[in-house]
This record gives C-alpha cells, sequence and structure tokens, in this order.
C-alpha cells in the first residue's frame, strides 16, 4: 500500500487515484482481511470483545453453577429440616421413653435424685434398669437386684452390658459382681468381627475394674481366638526383635564361621532384650486406670438407643441432624454410630494394645500376658539359634595386601610368623631391570677378566672389564635402595604384630562370648517363661509357625 502526502489539494492519498480528505471516513468491511491500518485495528477490537465475551460466558456459567449448588444445597437441607421435623413429631409420641433416657443420664453423671420421678414403660428395659442404677448409687441392695433382674426379664443383653457398664463407670462397686456372673456370657464367641460393647467389657477387664476373676475371664476368651489365629514369619522374626535393637562386639571379618558367630550372638543379645522388655511390660501401677472413654461412650450409645419402636426413629434422627449440620445429602453421611458397631478381630484389637505407646500399664501388661505364647515362642528360637555349635578355631589377618591364617591355639611362635610373612607384603615392589643389569654387567666383567689373562694382560680387556664391573656394582647400589630401611621394616613389623595380636584377642573374645551363650540362652529363656507364667518345661521347641500378630513398630 502506497502512502503519500503532499497532494495538489492538501489530502492525504492510500494509493489509487481517490484523495481522501481529513474529514472523511475509512470505509473498510468488517471482516475484512487486508492488511491496512485499519484492518488491523478492527481485527483488534474484535478481538478484545471477542475474549471480553468469552469471559464473560465463563463468569455467568460460574455464578449459574454456584447459584444451582446453592439453591440444590437449600433445597437438600430443606427436605432434611422437614423429615426431621416429621420424626421430632413422631418421637413426641414417646414422653416417658425421653424422660426415662434423661433420668439414666442424669445418674450417669453422677447426680442421685431423692426420687427418680420415673414412670414404667411397658417393655423398656431401661427404665428398671435406671432404677437398679439408682438404688445401686443409693445403697439400697434388694432394689439394686429387683431393678436389674426385671431389666433383664424385658431384654438380658442390654440389661446386662448397661448393669457392667454403669455401676463401672459409675464406682459403685458393684461391677466386678455382675461381671462374674455374666462376662463369659457377654463376651460369647470372640472369633469373629468383635463388637463395640464386647470391647468396653474387654477395656474394663483388661485395666482391672471389674475384679481378678473378670480378667481370668476376659483372658480365656481371647485365647480361646488367637491359638487358632495363624501368624507369618515375618510376625514370628517382629516377636524376636520385640525388645528393639542390640548391638554386637567388634567381630573380626577374617573370623572363622563368621556368619555363624553373627548370629548366634545376635541371638542370645536378642534374647536378654526379649527378657528385659518382658520385664518392663509386666510391670503394672497396681491401680486401675480411669475408665476409658470408649467405654463412657459405649454406654452413651446404649442408653440413647431408645425404647424399640423409637430406635428406627431415633437412628433415623441423629443421621439427619448430621446431614444437616455437615450440608451433605442424608445419603452421603455415614451412619450414626451404635453400641453393636463392630471394631475389628480380636488378634487386631490385642495388637493395638500392645504397641499403643500410652496404653496404661494393665491393659499393655493383659495383652503382652495373652501373647505370651508367641513370646515364648520366639524366646525358644532365639535360644535354639544362640546354641548352635559355630566355635572358631582360627582367623585370618589380612595387612599389607596379604593375609594369613592364625590359629587360636598357636603360640608366640606362630604369631611371629604371621606377623612376618604380613610384613613381607610391606616390601616395595621392586623393578627387576637393575638387578637382571648387576647379573648382566658381573658376567660381562668376568668374561673380560678372562679373555685379559689369555691374551697376556692386554691393557684394553683389563680396562673393560673394570668398566663393567663399576657399572655392576652401580646398578647393584641402586637395586638395594629399593629395600625397606631397617626402621621401616621394624615400623612395619611392630603394625604386623599388634594386628596380629587385636585379631586374635577379638577372636578369644567371641570365642569365650559362644562358649557362654548356650548357659546364658538357657538362663535368659527360663526368665522369659517364668515372668509370662510358663514352666520351663513347657513347649521345649518354637511354637508352629503360622499365627498372625498385630503389627507392632
Amino acid at each position: 500500500m502506497d502512502v503519500s502526502g503532499g497532494g495538489a489539494d492538501g489530502g492525504v492519498s492510500f494509493g489509487g487515484d481517490s484523495p481522501l480528505m481529513p474529514d472523511e471516513f475509512i470505509e473498510i468491511p468488517f471482516f475484512s482481511s487486508d492488511d491496512s491500518w485499519g484492518g488491523r485495528r478492527v481485527d483488534h477490537w474484535q478481538n478484545e470483545w471477542l475474549t471480553a465475551l468469552d469471559e464473560e460466558r465463563k463468569r455467568l456459567s460460574s455464578e449459574l453453577g454456584e447459584f444451582r449448588s446453592s439453591v440444590e444445597q437449600q433445597l437438600t437441607a430443606m427436605n432434611t429440616f422437614v423429615e426431621l421435623s416429621d420424626v421430632r413429631e413422631r418421637l413426641a409420641m414417646f414422653p416417658r421413653c425421653v424422660w426415662a433416657r434423661s433420668r439414666a443420664a442424669l445418674l450417669l453423671d453422677g447426680e442421685v435424685p431423692e426420687d427418680l420421678e420415673l414412670e414404667d414403660v411397658s417393655g423398656y428395659w431401661l427404665v428398671p434398669a435406671t432404677r437398679g442404677l439408682h438404688a445401686a448409687l443409693s445403697g439400697d441392695k434388694a432394689g439394686l437386684q429387683r431393678g436389674f433382674s426385671t431389666a433383664a426379664r424385658r431384654d438380658a443383653t442390654r440389661a446386662l452390658v448397661f448393669a457392667v457398664l454403669a455401676n463401672a463407670v459409675t464406682g459403685t462397686g458393684n461391677a466386678p459382681g455382675f461381671a462374674d456372673q455374666f462376662l463369659d456370657e457377654l463376651l460369647g464367641d470372640l472369633s469373629g468381627e468383635v463388637v463395640r460393647y464386647q470391647r468396653a467389657l474387654w477395656l474394663l477387664a483388661a485395666d482391672g475394674h471389674l475384679g481378678g476373676n473378670a480378667r481370668e475371664t476376659a483372658a480365656r476368651r481371647i485365647s480361646a481366638v488367637l491359638e487358632h489365629t495363624s501368624t507369618t514369619g515375618e510376625d514370628d522374626d517382629a516377636w524376636e526383635r520385640a525388645g528393639g535393637p542390640v548391638e554386637l562386639p567388634p567381630v573380626p571379618k577374617g573370623l572363622e564361621n563368621q556368619e555363624e558367630a553373627v548370629e548366634r550372638l545376635t541371638a542370645v543379645e536378642r534374647l536378654t532384650a526379649l527378657r528385659v522388655w518382658v520385664e518392663r511390660s509386666a510391670t503394672t501401677s497396681g491401680e486401675p486406670p480411669p475408665v476409658d472413654p470408649f467405654a463412657t461412650r459405649t454406654l452413651e450409645l446404649l442408653v440413647h438407643e431408645g425404647y424399640t419402636e423409637e430406635i428406627p426413629l431415633l437412628h433415623r434422627r441423629s443421621h439427619l441432624r448430621s446431614a444437616l449440620a455437615n450440608g451433605v445429602p442424608r445419603s452421603e453421611q455415614p451412619e450414626p454410630d451404635t453400641w453393636t458397631d463392630t471394631v475389628g478381630t480380636a488378634d487386631e484389637i490385642l495388637g493395638r494394645d500392645y504397641a499403643q505407646p500410652d496404653a496404661p500399664p494393665e491393659r499393655h501388661a493383659f495383652a503382652v500376658r495373652l501373647f505370651s505364647p508367641r513370646i515364648v515362642g520366639a524366646a525358644q528360637r532365639l535360644a535354639q539359634r544362640a546354641k548352635e555349635p559355630a566355635g572358631p578355631e582360627h582367623v585370618t589377618v589380612a595387612a599389607h595386601d596379604r593375609e594369613t591364617e592364625v590359629a587360636l591355639r598357636d603360640g608366640e611362635e606362630g604369631r611371629e610368623n604371621a606377623a612376618r610373612y604380613l610384613v613381607a607384603g610391606a616390601e616395595p615392589e621392586r623393578d627387576p631391570i637393575y638387578r637382571n643389569l648387576t647379573y648382566v654387567f658381573l658376567g660381562v666383567a668376568v668374561l673380560l677378566a678372562v679373555l685379559g689373562i689369555a691374551t697376556g694382560g692386554a691393557s684394553e680387556a683389563w680396562v673393560l672389564a673394570l668398566i663393567a664391573f663399576g657399572a655392576c656394582c652401580v646398578f647393584y647400589y641402586r637395586d638395594a635402595q629399593q629395600d625397606m630401611s631397617e626402621e621401616e621394616h621394624a615400623t612395619a613389623l611392630r603394625e604386623a604384630r599388634e594386628r596380629v595380636r587385636t585379631e586374635l584377642e577379638r577372636a578369644e573374645d567371641i570365642r569365650a562370648r559362644l562358649a557362654q551363650s548356650t548357659e546364658r540362652a538357657d538362663r535368659e529363656l527360663a526368665a522369659v517363661q517364668q515372668l509370662l507364667g510358663h514352666t520351663p518345661t513347657e513347649g521345649t521347641g518354637p511354637l508352629p509357625a503360622g499365627r498372625r500378630s498385630a503389627r507392632h513398630g
């Protein structure tokens, strides 16, 4: 495009013969593809407009999505609220049940009114159970028996679980008596998934709140499950390492049967660490810790479960309340907790009690006791490995790029020979050229001397013989310079003797430790068995492999 100025009429010409006056407009099609100044401006405006339009579309789309989401949340909340109101209206039909739960909660909080003012509800176990707890807190033995007996006739499991938990939580002193009578029945078969109330009773028994008989009952029930629970080789190894890491004395690298010696020493050190760990784990404070919050929460869930006709309504109300509080649809809200939820297998739960660092001493000792067959089995395997014959008879000593075997029974002469053999390796590498030249020039000198004698004493032969002999002496001197000096040789010999002495002392120490390992292993094994209540004659061999223990760190 030709742009020129200074026409005769003072206009500006944009190519062609049509001058444009300054007050005229430029006419360019909207979607022009030319490369003129006007075309570029139009393209720029068009792009800006399209970009702004796209950003506005995205903004409106985002706002519309947020609006829809907000409307959906509001509708969901409204539907949930309407449904919750309907549930509340239906629950209003059970005022006496609500009052019974409130009075039970009052007693569990430690308040004991003179009169419960509690009306009976036909078939509702909590009413007589609450009366029984009120009697227990008031010291009325007859009322206690009457209340809980009536509750048990209406619902034995709920009434008896309440009796044990409530008396333990409130500290009436009656929990051990109820546990002695009913704990075995309430725990039942623990081979499957343990439910929440069984775990709560387990905790109370392990922590000592239910007395010694209940502790034995729980131990028997749990042990029956562990006996049929398989372990892996990895789990067996973990029990052998339960005492923590161990440190070994320095073991010479050249020791005969080094791997076997290290294995024996490791086994006896781990056995000692295991015994120390068992001693520490078996120590208890003698007093039960505070009731675990898990048991308290289980009791609350049991109390607030409701009357038979209320149970689905109360469950639904709890679910709706959680969904409303979290702002999610009911279908996305997890089901509320109940007193019969599963909490894992007996093996897994016991493993957590054993590995939990802040577990009460009584509970930890209880778990260790139940795991005692596996612990004793680990101790037996360690003791068996510690007794395997692996006494070293010699050690390989290395120095100056040489190594030699030294028997532990060798005397000073044998050790000195070994040191001198190692010193030979300290000799610098010799260049054979000087010694070879020494022999060559010595031969030439002798040959020239013989030639001189044969020729009647020719002076030339004797001169050459002397020169060859001189060269022989020079090369002999250079060859001798390659040898170690007396001082260097003495230093190397001293170092070799020290190396031989050190390695032999270490080997003798390892040999002495190995000689004591059998007696020490027997002593440590007997201590572990005694601490865990096993007689030394029980299980002289390792336990059968294939029991799956809980993971522990």
